[in-house]
């Protein structure tokens, strides 16, 4: 019994931790964006849910790595913090690249959100590789 106690106490650490800073990431994506996604899909806009939803998955995928190739708690923390300064970073490029990208997403663009929610998620999976032990 005491062999199991270990790793399901790490795994809990690491949960919460993770569960943390994904709340954390979702809570400072919605104020950098410039359009207020959460009115925006309350009102039934499916382009800013998929923009968000592209948003939480690429940031989960290099939260998944940083949680999987850290030995310690706060090294795992050290790496979600620069998977979501990487994923806000790649959201003001994509502003830049698509100048009207939040606007087209407000009038519901779908095509629009394709493109952030691609974005995010292939930075999310870069970010991923690129972290090492």
């Amino acid at each position: 019994m005491m062999e199991l106690v270990e790793p399901v106490w790490a795994f809990a650490k690491h949960l919460v931790t993770g569960l943390g800073f994904l709340t954390i990431f979702v809570l400072v994506y919605i104020q950098v964006t410039p359009h207020k996604e959460v009115a925006l899909i309350r009102a039934g806009n499916g382009a800013a849910a998929l923009g968000l939803l592209g948003a939480v998955v690429g940031f989960s995928i290099a939260l998944s790595r940083a949680i999987e190739v850290s030995t310690v708690l706060y090294e795992a923390a050290t790496w979600a913090a620069i998977a979501l300064a990487a994923q806000i970073g790649a959201q003001f490029i994509a502003q830049l690249m698509f100048p009207k990208l939040y606007t087209a997403i407000e009038e519901n663009n779908w095509a629009a959100a394709i493109v952030k929610a691609g974005t995010a998620i292939a930075i999310g999976m870069v970010n991923a590789a690129c972290m090492t032990p």
